[in-house]
């Protein structure tokens, strides 16, 4: 399971002009009793999910395997019990899979109206590659059960029934599908969309989320010497000179209510919190900087871009009672959750 989830589960969700990525790393048994906030999710009505969204084509479903270039054509379902397989760690509560399962089968059905509308001629047809630093990640039956091991029948039975009970339901905000992101761990209060990816989402907005601190990963620490800072930093920026006392030199000058590194200063440099994560190859922007003039320390809180639902808050509120609707009421600020109904 570790393999899995060490690596960076990313998957694009292509939003007019952003693209949004989101990231998983392991699941940590720690606490995760509930506190404040989890008394404000909001309980969806029978109304809201009597609502239907009629998508455009099939329960079909087509995927470019990157590595054969192949494309295979699956049901809905299969994808995404492939995705959820690859997006959470199966020993997590059942609600929290279904809130998964939902948000997983909310980008499918996304992602396949956007090419049945727009085909990328870079995916042969296929509505979505398996590749997950581009997009959502999704298992063949054959690499979940080599992670999986000799747990993967249990697993297989416990993701598929979960996704067999959302598999009517999508979320939609004005109408249309929404970016269905999520990541591992907030730092303790999720991220906007806008501060992430510079565009504004409506359901994509900063909720609470205590619940993360809870994780046994939530802060890691990281040192680098003032010849690593210099290396990386000038590797990614060659025509910019990187000071000789980079150590005394590079600081945080903006960071987000929901603690998020927006920019850094090094030198006559200007770095965005995301470049930063990427360029040191951190669990998240959001972050802390202090130097003893020999290395760089930073420590971070969470794992992740932060924006969307908490896979680990969704485990803790699964944890405490909440059902999947609750917790996607929470962490998609205005999103319903309706019907689907399919329209060749």
């Amino acid at each position: 399971m570790k393999r899995l989830l060490k690596t960076a589960c990313a998957f694009a969700v292509i939003s007019a002009a952003v693209v949004f990525a989101a990231e998983l790393r392991p699941a940590d048994s720690g606490s995760s009793e509930v506190t404040s906030s989890a008394e404000n999710v909001p309980v969806p009505t029978a109304a809201d999910i009597e609502k239907i969204y009629r998508c455009l084509g099939s329960s079909d479903f087509y995927v470019l395997r990157e590595e054969t270039g192949e494309v295979v054509k699956m049901s809905e379902e299969e994808y995404v019990i492939g995705a959820v397989m690859a997006e959470m760690p199966a020993d997590y509560p059942e609600e929290a899979l279904k809130a998964q399962a939902a948000a997983a089968h909310t980008y499918a059905v996304r992602r396949r109206e956007e090419q049945l509308s727009s085909p990328d001629p870079k995916l042969c047809g296929a509505y979505i590659s398996d590749d997950p630093k581009k997009y959502q990640g999704c298992l063949s039956e054959e690499d979940a059960r080599k992670l999986y091991g000799s747990g993967y029948d249990d697993a297989y039975r416990k993701i598929s029934e979960a996704v067999k009970a959302v598999s009517d339901k999508v979320m939609i905000c004005g109408g249309e599908p929404i970016v269905a992101a999520f990541h591992a761990v907030s730092p303790g209060r999720t991220e906007s969309a806008e501060n992430v990816w510079g565009s504004s989402v409506s359901y994509l907005m900063p909720v609470e989320s205590p619940f993360d601190e809870t994780a046994a990963d939530f802060s890691e620490s990281f040192t680098f010497t003032a010849a690593e800072v210099r290396g990386r930093l000038t590797a990614e920026y060659p025509d910019n000179n990187i000071p000789e006392d980079i150590l005394s030199a590079i600081s945080v000058t903006d960071i987000s209510p929901s603690g998020t590194v927006l920019t850094v200063s090094a030198g006559e440099l200007c770095i965005s919190g995301s470049d930063m994560r990427r360029i040191f190859s951190l669990p998240s922007a959001a972050f802390e900087l202090s130097s003893d003039g020999e290395a760089l320390t930073v420590v971070t809180k969470g794992s992740g871009h932060g924006v969307g639902m908490s896979q680990y808050g969704a485990k803790c509120l699964a944890e405490q009672g909440f059902t999947y609707e609750e917790i996607i009421k929470y962490y998609y600020t205005g999103a319903e959750l309706v019907r689907l109904e399919y329209s060749e």
